[in-house]
């Protein structure tokens, strides 16, 4: 209230109460005796009458408003008690209970999932509020990725995703007592591995009985400000009764410092302990042996960033952030379904990581169950492949050439080698691929194991002359005609003109001889192009007339060169997986 208006109502009051008291006094009695007339009083004298001061009219109050009906919900929202704090996890203390509440229209029916994209609560709400408690078991992993969706007469709603983090214990650090110190080997590069190896270290060493060891790489990342990341690339190896373990580790050429970690799981491979700290340190550096001439690397055509070739159809190891990227925990239910689907197809994805050493045979099993038998429906299955997964190159058509296309290829090497480019159909580059590495396709090939204390490991499939190095090889590499040179600054580049059409395409780095062979690299990664556009046409072309294809020699066995193909242009990719485990500051 105003301050005038209330002293106004205050001084009013007053005033009333006061005529209402002088009002009450009772007056004299009334008497019906004759009375004496009063003698008349002096007239006083005249005086101005005062002016009576007005009392303010209240201002009239507004009616209260009714209040509006709450509008029902139109979509779902979802919170949990306890609520996430500010770094957006949902933290459990003690008892390992939470609650999802919201509100969502009536009818609604709720979903919650787990972290494998399994429902564990379903809800029809009868109100617009819900609550659903949830309890999860001690055996259960301590990081639970919920989702929490829903769907209102046939439409999806919001969805809400949740990452729950209970108490949990961490695992004892495992020490690593083999190689006691740091190691250095000889391995050679692997045949469409981008020059990388395809070999393994033997690590030995103490932990839990029945924990899960894994081996990881540190790297410093230096866009981080010298950060200090692991990565794994293995599977992990359980301890035994005696609280040992030996796990195979896959190398890459360098130096490395391997650690050990440990964890205990359940069933499903979620942790249900926190990962133990880092073990001790092991160096080890792999190189490659004197004399071996390496693989070019190819620049153009490649796959950009957005496109399923950005993983790498090869054995590298080395590109850790994009192998890294295809590892993170599924979080929201689109994740969840499409994780389920990839384990569904390959049960080896229910591990938290998958061996580089054992997805050969794994992948060459896994499709040797779908291999067509004949050679039409191989064509026809590696076309569709590359239709979708190539690499799609846009060619430039010239008069120079009728009916072809140009297409720049180039890449880097060293510098005074030779590149001879292979690039053929891929029929003809599935058959010739065969017949150059008829081991590599067998799906027999095991990684040579460095520290082996006989020669348990595969023979290695070298730089060669003149054959490939493989002791079963039965045609000889592509021709070197000197055409491609590499540069003074290690750059090499040339132009090729083909039909429009898809292609296999890979590279191998020759270091010319005076007499005698020349040595080979073996050949880079595998490049899946899909090569569009209009060449151009004169009227002496022959319509319909067939690209001449490089001839080979080999076992006409399709299904099984189309297993061990398929490998390596797209098992790699799929199956590759690293975990990025953690950051740390450096020292």
């Amino acid at each position: 209230m105003a301050l005038p208006v209330a002293l106004a109502l205050i001084v009013g009051g007053s005033v009333l109460s006061a005529g209402a008291a002088f009002a009450a006094e009772p007056g004299a009695a009334a008497t019906s005796a004759p009375t004496a007339s009063a003698t008349p009083a002096a007239t006083p004298t005249s005086t101005s009458p005062a002016t009576p001061t007005p009392t303010p009219t209240p201002k009239p109050t507004a009616a209260a408003k009714a209040a509006a009906p709450k509008a029902a919900p139109t979509d779902l929202k979802a919170a949990t008690v306890p609520a996430a704090d500010r770094d957006g996890y949902v933290r459990v203390t003690g008892a390992r209970d939470i609650t999802i509440t919201g509100t969502a229209p009536i009818g609604a029916k709720v979903v919650v999932t787990d972290s494998w994209g399994e429902p564990i609560k379903r809800l029809t709400t009868t109100a617009t509020s819900f609550s659903i408690p949830l309890h999860f078991a001690d055996d259960a992993g301590y990081e639970q990725y919920l989702s929490v969706y829903a769907t209102y007469k046939g439409e999806d709603l919001s969805e809400y995703d949740f990452d729950v983090e209970f108490d949990a214990e961490q695992s004892a650090t495992p020490t690593i007592t083999d190689p006691t110190a740091a190691v250095s080997y000889e391995a050679s590069p692997f045949p469409f591995s981008n020059g990388e190896p395809l070999a393994v270290v033997q690590f030995s060493g103490t932990g839990t009985p029945g924990s899960d060891v894994y081996l990881v790489a540190q790297t410093s990342d230096e866009e981080s400000g010298g950060d200090i990341f692991t990565f794994d690339f293995n599977d992990s190896v359980s301890v035994g009764d005696d609280g040992t373990w030996t796990s195979d580790y896959t190398v890459s050429f360098g130096t490395e410092k391997v650690s050990a970690y440990q964890v205990v799981t359940n069933d499903e491979g979620d942790e249900i302990t926190r990962e133990s700290e880092l073990s001790n340190t092991i160096g080890l550096t792999i190189t490659v042996p004197a004399g071996t001439v390496v693989p070019p690397t190819v620049l153009e055509p490649t796959y950009d960033e957005s496109s399923f070739g950005s993983l790498g159809f090869s054995f590298s190891s080395s590109d850790t952030a994009a192998a890294s990227s295809a590892a993170e925990p599924a979080r929201t239910q689109a994740q969840k379904v499409k994780a389920r689907a990839a384990r569904a197809e390959d049960p080896s994805l229910s591990s938290s990581s998958s061996s580089r050493a054992s997805v050969l045979p794994r992948a060459v099993q896994a499709l040797a169950d779908e291999a067509d038998e004949t050679d039409s429906e191989i064509e026809k299955s590696l076309d569709e492949i590359i239709d979708e997964l190539g690499i799609p190159v846009k060619g430039t058509a010239s008069a120079a050439t009728p009916g072809k296309l140009a297409m720049k290829v180039s890449g880097t090497g060293t510098p005074g080698q030779h590149v001879v480019l292979y690039e053929e159909r891929p029929l003809t580059s599935l058959y010739y691929f065969e017949a150059l590495y008829p081991t590599l396709f067998s799906g027999e090939f095991e990684p040579e194991v460095l520290n082996a204390d006989s020669a348990t490991g595969a023979a290695r499939l070298s730089s060669p002359r003149a054959l490939s190095g493989d002791p079963a090889s039965t045609t000889p590499l592509p021709v070197d005609d000197g055409s491609i040179v590499v540069a003074a600054d290690g750059t090499w580049s040339t132009t090729l003109a083909r039909t429009p059409g898809n292609y296999i395409m890979t590279a191998f780095q020759v270091e010319p001889a005076a007499t005698g062979d020349a040595a080979y690299s073996v050949p880079s990664d595998i490049r899946f192009i899909h090569l569009t556009g209009t060449p151009f046409v004169t009227s002496a072309a022959v319509a319909g007339a067939a690209p001449a294809e490089l001839a080979f020699t080999g076992s006409d066995s399709g299904p099984q060169a189309l297993v061990g193909f398929a490998v390596l242009g797209l098992g790699v990719g799929l199956l590759v997986v690293a975990r990025r485990r953690r950051g740390s500051a450096s020292a």
